[in-house]
């Protein structure tokens, strides 16, 4: 019982808001310490563990071998498939003098020869490579493999060229054999509704021609039946003031009807 008391007493001092009784100094206190510590305890932890990741890189390169060259790599530039951006890389790299990559081999391999009239200094700078050695192999294979990529580049437009140049003197043979024949096509055209015309214009005059005549035969036959009928009349009114009666089977007879 006494240890829970103990320990309940060593909670009310250390964290804030306890207990009613506790001094507003106190709480305030309390808070900002907390508060403070909140805020620049991952601070703190984050400069460590950064202090110790550049002391382990220090270490890791302290024990790097120096001759050893970095093995080429492919810059993923050149793998792009922009030529002109491919082409622009290789010409910068190509536009740089050989002998500028070989000059600072050269100012530390040349020693003064050797009393005897020998030169082995310098046979044993050339036997032994170092680190220019590395350094060059290294940028001539960087040379090389730029190269190979503008060599590619440049076989990519070329054969984008032709493409092109094909296609153009395909479209301009095209358009030379449409300018010759439009003329003929345009005569050939008009000829055609100049006959379409004149095909319509027979039609319509054929087809006026039968409305006149289909006219003319109405005429004949509305004028035929009118004569008909008055020399019907005639007959009847003839027969009526003669004998005071007639026979239609007489009259239709006379004026050429059948009955």
């Amino acid at each position: 019982m006494n240890a829970l008391r103990t320990v309940q007493y060593f909670l009310n001092r250390l964290l804030p808001f306890t207990t009613p009784g506790t001094p507003l100094v106190q709480d305030l206190v309390h808070t900002i310490a907390l508060c403070a510590f909140l805020y620049f305890a991952p601070h703190v932890l984050e400069n460590r563990a950064n202090r110790q990741q550049d002391s382990s890189s220090d270490i890791h390169d302290d024990n790097a071998v120096p001759d050893a060259a970095p093995p080429p790599r492919a810059d993923p530039q050149f793998e792009s498939e922009d030529e002109d951006f491919e082409a622009d890389d290789g010409e910068d790299i190509d536009a740089l003098p050989p002998a500028q990559a070989q000059a600072p081999f050269q100012a530390h391999v040349e020693d003064e020869p050797a009393p005897g009239g020998g030169n082995g200094n310098l046979d044993d700078a050339h036997a032994q490579p170092g680190p220019a050695d590395a350094a060059q192999r290294h940028a001539s294979q960087q040379t090389r493999q730029v190269g190979a990529k503008k060599a590619k580049s440049i076989a990519r437009r070329d054969q984008r060229r032709a493409y092109h140049e094909f296609m153009r003197s395909q479209g301009e043979q095209q358009r030379a054999r449409e300018a010759e024949g439009a003329e003929e096509r345009e005569a050939e055209l008009f000829e055609e509704k100049r006959r379409r015309a004149v095909a319509e214009a027979a039609l319509e005059e054929r087809a006026r021609a039968e409305r006149e005549a289909k006219r003319e035969r109405e005429r004949k036959a509305r004028e035929e039946e009118l004569k008909v009928q008055r020399e019907a009349l005639r007959l009847v009114r003839s027969g009526l003031e003669e004998r005071g009666g007639v026979e239609l089977e007489e009259v239709v007879r006379k004026v050429g009807r059948k009955s």
